[in-house]
């Protein structure tokens, strides 16, 4: 599996002005929202899937995921593009506008893994945190692995917890794990009045940056 830090645009001229709006965009940060998770408002009838096996157990994160809300500002804006051909980001990250919820990247499945192999941390907290949650599979591993835990999904982006984190959400655990289960979105820095105090937190490959870092700590 691969994947790249695509941050600006091949385009001398692109890459200029994608700087010059990362700069901006960067000094900015996202409101703290949180997004309702109404089970009998998800339609999955038309959704195709991916299939993950890990273990003895099989996980489904969608397989094409509309970008469209959030390609066209987010590309024209930072690259000068409006995505690729069918509709989708041309690129897996840009710092403080999109932060690579639609994808699943490799340490996810290598945590995945380890929780699976270490299922007893899971059980033995009452509360979880998938912190940049993107697909949410860590999440709901936790979910599968102890349906009374709580389980609060955070992403950057809501387009990603709406399009994809949701949806990912309700194919793997249904509307009967539908309890003390949240979904927000938002920067990390505004996070306090929603993050509550975790017996685990979930995160892969999202500390990548010292900001992110300090946002982190920073957060009760």
């Amino acid at each position: 599996m691969s994947f790249k830090f695509n941050f600006f645009g091949d385009d001398k001229e692109n890459k200029e002005n994608a700087q010059n709006d990362l700069k901006e965009s960067n000094q900015k940060t996202k409101d703290a929202t949180v997004i309702n998770y109404i089970p009998s408002s998800i339609n999955l009838l038309f959704s195709q899937w991916k299939e993950l096996t890990v273990g003895s157990v099989k996980y489904y994160y969608m397989k094409d995921v509309d970008t469209s809300s959030i390609s066209e500002d987010v590309l024209r804006s930072n690259t000068g593009d409006t995505g690729d051909k069918d509709g989708g980001l041309n690129t897996d990250l840009i710092p403080g506008v999109y932060e690579g919820g639609f994808e699943v990247w490799e340490c996810t499945v290598d945590l995945l893994n380890f929780l699976q192999n270490n299922i007893d941390v899971v059980r033995a907290s009452p509360s979880v945190l998938d912190l940049g949650c993107g697909s949410g599979l860590l999440g709901i591993c936790a979910k599968l692995t102890s349906p009374q835990s709580t389980v609060h999904f955070q992403d950057f982006n809501s387009e990603v917890i709406t399009n994809f984190t949701i949806k990912n959400y309700h194919k793997n655990c249904g509307h009967h794990n539908s309890h003390n289960v949240q979904f927000c979105a938002g920067d990390w820095s505004n996070m306090s009045s929603i993050f509550a105090t975790y017996d685990l937190i979930l995160t892969a490959e999202t500390i990548y940056s010292v900001d992110s870092q300090k946002k982190v700590m920073k957060n009760p």
